[in-house]
Formats: structure tokens, C-alpha cells, sequence
């Protein structure tokens, strides 16, 4: 068994169970050995399964009729794929780091959810005054990334030093934290689809598909990856696919 005490990192207490004990366990007690398993991790891994296969029946399936078309097909993919899988993780992350914060997880939740939703919305508006650019998509990029590594290095201490607050403090300063970054994670999709209506148009429908299904199935892989490795690979892996968009479209240019 996996008797590693639960951290911040890894806030799994009732993770007990390894992998590759399974086959041990039961050989050894049989049917007797489902009390051994966390019922919820099981779940955990069937509901991935599911939402792998509903988000291709429902969205991937559908675009075959109109076909993938175009040049920089693989460029599109990494583009559109690393921004689903990149803005949904750094909204877990956040969210469990803000859950720890407030002590409560519907507020850490609402509050997240809320600003980032909010603030992503305000940069997509801000790109209807922005010409595409492979360049300016490169520098947004860039910021959003060098974000994420301030997260990683400072985030946690100063949720440490903050977290004796009043309710009305920590908001703000949740503000400040969340809201300039999430500004910025805004811009990439709008920017992108305006490049690919004057490129490749075509590939227009394929570009919200697979942002869709990175976005939806990539929620339950963060809490897969938080629960097997923690969530500093959570953050690693965010950085890498926003790495992802940044090749693709220097690729681009």
C-alpha cells in the first residue's frame, strides 16, 4: 500500500492503493478484495473513459463529414489542443490552491471559476482591436507562461502569508493574482481562429472541436495527474502545452 502521508501537493489521504498491487491483491483475497479499493478513484478513471468516448461520438465524429482540410494540420492540432489542455488545467490547480486558501471549496470554486471566466472574456474582446500576428500571439504567449512559472515558484507563500485575512481582503488580492494572467489566456483562441479564416478556413470547425475535447476531457486528467504524480506536474504540464502553442505557431510564421 502506498502509506505516504497526504500533502498539499498530494491532498489524497484515502489514495492508498497502488497500481501495480492490484494483480496481488487479488490473487490473494479474491472478491474479498474490493474493500481495498477507493471506490471513488475507480470512478474517477471510468468517468475519463466515458468522456473520451462521448467528446469523440459528439464532437470529433461529426467533423468527418465536412472534412480536415487545408495545410498545418498538425500545427492547428498542437495550437487548439495545448490551449484546452493548458486553460483547463491551470484552472484546477488554481482552484484546489484557492480551496486551501478559503477553506471552503465552493467559494475557492466560484471565485476562480468566476475570474477567470471573466477576465479570459475581456482579452478575447480586447483581440477585436488586435491584428493576428505570429509574433504578438508568440509575445502573449510568452506572458502567460512566465505566469505560470510565478505561480509555481511564489503562489503558495504568498497564499501562506495572506491567509489570516478577512473574506473581503482575500478576494481582492485573488483578483490581483488571478485576473492579469487569465487577461492574457483569453487571447490565443480568438487571435488563432482569426489566422486560420485567413489561411485556412476550412479547418475552422476541426479548431473548436479539438479545443472542445481537450478542454472537456482534460478537467477529469489534471485530477488524474494531481492524484498520481500531484500538482506541481499539473503545472508542469500546463506549461508544457502552452509550450505546445508557442512552437506551433512559430511554425506558423
Amino acid at each position: 500500500f502506498d502509506i505516504k502521508p497526504a500533502t498539499d501537493n498530494q491532498p489524497y489521504f484515502s489514495q492508498f492503493l497502488q497500481w501495480k498491487t492490484i494483480p496481488l491483491l487479488a490473487n490473494l483475497f479474491g472478491n474479498q478484495s474490493v474493500p481495498f479499493f477507493e471506490v471513488g478513484y475507480l470512478l474517477l478513471y471510468l468517468t475519463f473513459i466515458q468522456i473520451i468516448i462521448l467528446a469523440i461520438v459528439l464532437i470529433v465524429l461529426p467533423l468527418f463529414k465536412i472534412g480536415f482540410k487545408g495545410n498545418d494540420k498538425l500545427r492547428t492540432f498542437l495550437f487548439f489542443s495545448g490551449l484546452g489542455l493548458g486553460y483547463m488545467f491551470i484552472e484546477i490547480i488554481l482552484i484546489q490552491r484557492f480551496t486551501l486558501y478559503f477553506g471552503n471549496v465552493i467559494y475557492a470554486a466560484a471565485l476562480v471559476v468566476c475570474l477567470m471566466l471573466v477576465s479570459s472574456g475581456f482579452g478575447s474582446l480586447v483581440t477585436q482591436k488586435i491584428t493576428p500576428k505570429p509574433y504578438r500571439i508568440f509575445l502573449i504567449v510568452s506572458i502567460i507562461i512566465i505566469s505560470f512559472i510565478i505561480y509555481a515558484l511564489f503562489l503558495s507563500g504568498w497564499l501562506r502569508t495572506t491567509i489570516g485575512f478577512s473574506l473581503t481582503v482575500k478576494i481582492i488580492l485573488s483578483f490581483i493574482w488571478i485576473a492579469p494572467p487569465a487577461f492574457f489566456m483569453g487571447m490565443p483562441f480568438p487571435l488563432g481562429l482569426k489566422m486560420l479564416s485567413a489561411k485556412n478556413e476550412k479547418q475552422i470547425p476541426w479548431s473548436w472541436g479539438i479545443n472542445g475535447v481537450f478542454s472537456v476531457v482534460s478537467a477529469v486528467l489534471a485530477t488524474i495527474i494531481a492524484v498520481e504524480l500531484g500538482f506541481v506536474w499539473v503545472m508542469v504540464f500546463a506549461i508544457v502545452a502552452y509550450l505546445m502553442v508557442m512552437v506551433s505557431n512559430v511554425k506558423r510564421d
